[in-house]
């Protein structure tokens, strides 16, 4: 019955502000196996999901195509490449977290959010494994899975981000090499998103989806078609969680380096603070609460000043590649 109950016990632990899942998950995944690379802001930067805010009424799927080409970002930012696995078979699913546990890693698994695998038990019949998965951050791989309920996740939801684990492969890149990516992320992102061609709207990326959240929500006509629990969950939650790691690293970063680098990194490390700020506010708020009209728009100037820090964020990126 291989399991880990360090694990287990390291992902119960509550981590605040909380980044969004699937950064979250990694992060355990490598505190586990390599602590002294541990860094909760590295994998944020190269999960992308908080590099450029990303938005569309009524829909989840922006935020999570935003993770594209985490696994490469992941190796430059940590030096831990992942091995993964896409697939609706459930005994194909069951191999690959075997193998993965049994060399001492963790499984990371797509869900409604990411969750996390730590263990199995295999006693000969199929019908007998189980799996057992756990979160403490949202509605993920949560509990003890019966091959039946193994079976309907592996359906449901492998054939997404389906299956992961890390391998420690090398040193993380250079920070100019780090820098260099993170800054393609957030500027070069703003025009092109690798989303757009898997379906996805360029309008639901960058400031221009950000202005439109605000946009929806002054709007007390539209609003009720932007569910609550998505304004404080995946538009706003992740991102402001998400923020605070992300300028918490490049303020890392920043003490590498000397002089006018230094200063743009030290600059938007504290924007990104403000933002993390501003949307702490705004959710705190809690427009589900039956607060009134004027209320809510004067609650909405805390998403317009994070807007105004966004935007001066990505001038200072543009300024940033040009001192590298």
């Amino acid at each position: 019955m291989p399991q880990f109950e360090k694990l287990r016990n390291l992902a119960a632990n509550d981590i605040e502000p909380c980044p969004p899942s699937w950064p979250l998950v990694y992060h355990f995944l490598i505190t586990h196996d390599s602590p002294q690379k541990s860094n909760l802001g590295a994998v944020v930067a190269a999960s992308a999901e908080v590099s450029i805010f990303s938005y569309a009424r009524n829909s989840i799927a922006p935020m999570y195509f935003s993770t594209i080409g985490g696994g490469e970002r992941l190796k430059i930012c940590t030096g831990h490449g992942a091995k993964g696995l896409r697939t609706t078979d459930a005994e194909e699913a069951f191999a690959f977290i075997q193998e993965g546990i049994d060399a001492g890693h963790g499984i990371f698994v797509a869900g409604p959010e990411a969750g996390l695998c730590y263990g199995y038990n295999d006693p000969g019949s199929v019908e007998q494994r189980e799996i057992y998965g756990f979160t403490n951050w949202g509605p993920a791989f949560h509990g003890i899975y019966s091959w039946a309920k193994f079976s309907k996740h592996v359906e449901t939801f492998g054939d997404a981000e389906g299956f992961a684990y890390l391998i420690n492969e090398s040193q993380p890149e250079s920070v100019d090499n780090i820098l260099y990516m993170i800054g393609t992320t957030v500027i070069d992102w703003q025009n092109q998103h690798p989303a757009t061609k898997f379906g996805m709207k360029q309008d639901n990326y960058g400031l221009i989806a950000f202005k439109k959240l605000i946009e929806d929500i002054r709007n007390p006509e539209i609003r009720p078609q932007v569910d609550e629990a998505y304004i404080n969950c995946h538009a706003i939650q992740f991102q402001s969680g998400g923020r605070y790691w992300f300028g918490q690293y490049l303020k890392q970063l920043a003490q590498q380096y000397t002089g006018d680098v230094q200063k743009h990194l030290q600059g938007i490390s504290d924007l990104y603070m403000k933002v993390y700020s501003n949307l702490k506010q705004f959710m705190e708020f809690d427009i589900a609460e039956g607060k009134n009209e004027a209320e809510i728009q004067k609650a909405v100037e805390w998403l317009e000043e994070a807007y105004r820090s966004d935007k001066e964020i990505l001038e200072k990126f543009i300024s940033l590649r040009k001192a590298l």
